[in-house]
């Protein structure tokens, strides 16, 4: 396609010294390129665990906050993120809960049709001057 504008450009070069012409509006008419475009698409899930620690429970909801960008001639995803918003409740004795060590990741399909968006986290809960280890919440998603 270039060498075909580019044989254009040096046929018409001494013509367009005196009547310039624009030859990327002529090829986009006559050769029917589009031009490429990208669309950003916003995606969350919501997810509500329920976490034990010795004869403590609690719950936990986790939120999964994704964004990618596909290609809308080729429907290709170029790139993706995500966060994640953990929120406890009905946690008891008055234990304080935490997020620790939270990972995130967007990981694109090898055929970039598809993007997996996950989440995980280790729940502490404080009361007083103990600690309790409810585990690690770990959730994920995928959209295509």
């Amino acid at each position: 396609m270039k060498k075909v504008l580019l044989s254009l450009a040096l046929c018409f070069s001494f013509f367009t010294l005196f009547f310039p012409i624009d030859i990327s509006v002529y090829a986009e008419e006559v050769l029917n390129i589009q031009p490429r475009g990208f669309e950003t698409i916003n995606v969350s899930r919501q997810f509500t665990d329920t976490v034990y620690s010795e004869n403590k429970k609690g719950k936990v909801t986790t939120i999964i906050y994704g964004s990618y960008v596909r290609n809308v001639n080729t429907g290709e995803i170029v790139s993706a993120n995500c966060s994640v918003v953990p929120t406890f409740s009905s946690f008891t004795n008055d234990v304080i809960p935490q997020a620790r060590n939270i990972y995130t990741y967007a990981n694109i399909s090898s055929d970039r049709m598809s993007v997996t968006f996950g989440a995980s986290y280790r729940v502490i809960g404080m009361y007083s001057s103990i600690s309790y280890d409810y585990g690690i919440v770990s959730r994920s998603f995928t959209v295509q």
